[in-house]
């Protein structure tokens, strides 16, 4: 909860912002740093009034706990699927090659995270 207050924060930290605006694009990944960093300061709110602003963070700060608490159920649900090789294919083969196998021989894998 701290970190994510901190974070919300910090995105709407219009310092960091105005200094944001000011530096100097020296290549296409330089730019494309500066362009993303720009936007998400912008999605954040830090251009809004403040009542805005905070109405703004409170919405992002629900957004990242939804996130969370999804993440967290997803993790602790500890869902199994059986899929055949066939059905693998277009998946590398070193997601699944030492996967558990089901009695039909079929590969089982959790939908919390690829293994």
């Amino acid at each position: 909860m701290r970190w994510q207050d901190f974070s919300s924060s910090l995105a709407q930290n219009a310092t960091l912002y105005r200094a944001a605006t000011r530096l100097h694009e020296y290549d296409a990944i330089n730019a494309l740093l500066l362009k993303t960093l720009r936007e998400d300061f912008e999605d954040a709110g830090v251009g809004l009034p403040q009542p805005q602003r905070k109405r703004a963070k409170d919405i992002n700060d629900r957004i990242t706990a939804l996130g969370q608490e999804f993440d967290r159920n997803i993790r602790d649900a500890n869902v199994q699927l059986a899929f055949t090789e066939q059905q693998l294919l277009g998946v590398p083969q070193a997601m699944w090659r030492r996967a558990r196998r089901d009695d039909q021989g079929q590969v089982v894998l959790g939908v919390d995270t690829p293994i």
